[in-house]
């Protein structure tokens, strides 16, 4: 019989691990942070990456997690408004912030588009 290996969640480095998203200005500061956050090495660029990844797992998580909610509870007004909050409210801003990181991340590379091209391998190297 085969056993299947199942990995374990990520451990949080970045975010708190009781962190809840309920509104925009909890995030902010940590947005703030990648953005103002001097990369001056592989390890600092590695620890941004990372970080970053997190935030948007963060973001993809909630998104599911209150989908989820609204298909299981169509009915409910809650539900509703969860889903309505984050799409109105909170992604419009990450989704602000995420270009601004983009921008960061192109500069860092000498302009090479981060969702256009793939990063130089020696960053690859380091992100690991």
């Amino acid at each position: 019989m085969n056993k299947i290996s199942i990995p374990l969640p990520r451990k949080r480095e970045f975010l708190p691990i009781d962190f809840r998203l309920t509104v925009w200005s909890r995030l902010k500061p940590y947005c703030n942070d990648l953005l103002g956050r001097p990369v001056d090495g592989p390890q600092a660029l590695s620890q941004w990456l990372r970080h970053r990844a997190e935030i948007a797992w963060l973001l993809a998580g909630e998104w599911q997690c209150r989908q989820q909610k609204l298909r299981q509870w169509p009915q409910s007004d809650m539900a509703r408004a969860e889903v309505a909050y984050l799409a109105e409210q909170i992604l419009p801003n990450a989704l602000r912030v995420a270009a601004q990181l983009d921008d960061k991340l192109r500069a860092l590379s000498g302009g090479i588009s981060p969702t256009r091209a793939p990063l130089p391998t020696f960053w690859l190297q380091h992100c690991r």
